[in-house]
């Protein structure tokens, strides 16, 4: 098992601690994340963030607070500021996405 698949396998028992607030707010964070980050080749870290950031909604939710008190209203918002540390998707990867996504 990859490192990345190890990833999502403890999101995935993180995400069944989380609230339904919480986990609604995340599964938005996590879907664009992990979306976005297909555009930075960036998958495998993007999903190291997320678990990092899972650890910590759920530390906050112990506390009392819920993630969009921690993180903030904008999970998109989030997630961009997350991925603009990381270096865009080459130009003939995302052509070659683009083409792709017209022939689906």
């Amino acid at each position: 098992m990859n490192k990345q698949q190890e990833h999502l396998n403890a999101i995935s028992s993180l995400q069944g601690r989380l609230t339904k607030e919480n986990k609604a707010y995340m599964r938005k964070l996590h879907a664009y994340l992990m979306l976005a980050s297909a555009f930075h080749e960036q998958e495998e870290r993007a999903t190291e963030l997320l678990l990092s950031i899972y650890q910590d909604v759920l530390d906050a939710q112990a506390d009392g607070q819920s993630a969009e008190e921690f993180l903030g209203k904008d999970s998109k918002q989030l997630a961009d500021e997350l991925l603009s540390d990381l270096s865009p998707i080459r130009w003939y990867y995302g052509l070659r996405l683009i083409g792709f996504l017209a022939l689906i």
